[in-house]
């Protein structure tokens, strides 16, 4: 592998995303919006590695934690929904811009 490559996949690190809530909450909506693109998700954390990030995402409590740390203000329903939808994504994909 040449250097240049090494050093373009150090420079690349993860997101913990979730869905943004929805603009008018419903009775018995989950209050994050299933529709939205990837650019109107949420990050709640940064990780350097996807194993930081997988792990996080993959043990539900952490994520939760992580969800309410960056987004205090939401309902229990919020973030079990985004909880729910959480997903792992290089910096550098373009669906996270």
């Amino acid at each position: 592998m040449k250097l240049r490559h090494v050093a373009m996949l150090t420079l690349v690190g993860w997101y913990l995303m979730v869905l943004p809530p929805v603009a008018t909450p419903k009775a018995g909506n989950n209050l994050v919006d299933s529709e939205a693109p990837f650019s109107k998700w949420m990050t709640i954390g940064s990780y350097d590695t996807t194993r930081e990030c997988n792990e996080v995402w993959k043990n539900t409590e952490r994520t939760r934690g992580a969800v309410e740390t960056a987004l205090p203000e939401k309902s229990d329903a919020f973030v079990k929904g985004a909880v729910e939808a959480a997903c792992c994504i290089a910096t550098d994909d373009p669906r996270s811009r």
